[in-house]
């Protein structure tokens, strides 16, 4: 006759990722990682307020002016040097388009460059330390030295100008060209002497 074979049971474990030391790893895991990430944005934002704490300091005890607008021309910030080099106020300045420092020519071709660089990325003239004039509250003209830079945040462009007020040394130049003409002018008629009493000893 027929003998069934033997019934054997099969206990099967569970699955690995259901054991208890499974889980405790991943738990321990996951949380080394977010405290990782903690530590790291906590060393990213203190390293970036530093960064801005000295940004700020050497902004407000600069002798040049720097002014901060952003694509759209308008001014976001300046020091206590821009104050005292254009005249304006800080509140008079904050918001207002950056033309407003600039002598009523150039500013048309201030904005057209401007427009131009935003969409191609080309400049016209040189960012560094170059030669421009800039207009007080009152009117007056006064020669700059002026530097340019960019920057971006928070997917915004922003772009910084530094301004040297150059008169005191422009009329240092023009003193000092004066004093040269002067001299030469000095020499010529010594020339003109010796040579005059060369010709009457002759």
């Amino acid at each position: 006759f027929y003998m069934a074979p033997p019934a054997v049971a099969l206990e099967t474990g569970s699955h690995f990722w259901r054991r208890w030391w499974f889980v405790a790893l991943a738990t321990a895991t996951g949380a080394s990682a977010m405290a990782a990430f903690a530590r790291a944005r906590h060393e990213r934002l203190k390293v970036l307020r530093e960064s801005e704490n000295r940004f700020r300091t050497l902004a407000q005890t600069a002798s040049d002016a720097i002014v901060t607008i952003d694509e759209q021309s308008r001014i976001v910030f300046v020091n206590p040097a821009a104050e005292t080099i254009f005249g304006y106020t800080r509140d008079e300045m904050l918001g207002a388009e950056l033309t407003m420092l600039m002598p009523e020519a150039f500013r048309s071709r201030h904005e057209a460059g401007f427009a131009r660089y935003r969409q191609t990325g080309q400049r016209n003239i040189s960012w560094n330390a170059i030669s421009l004039p800039g207009v007080r509250k009152d009117g007056h003209q006064i020669p700059l030295e002026i530097s340019f830079g960019e920057f971006t945040r928070n997917g915004q462009r922003f772009f910084t100008g530094i301004a040297r007020d150059v008169t005191e040394r422009q009329h240092a130049e023009e003193a000092l060209s004066r004093s040269r003409e002067e001299r030469l002018a000095e020499l010529e008629q010594v020339r003109r002497l010796i040579a005059k009493d060369l010709h009457d000893d002759v």
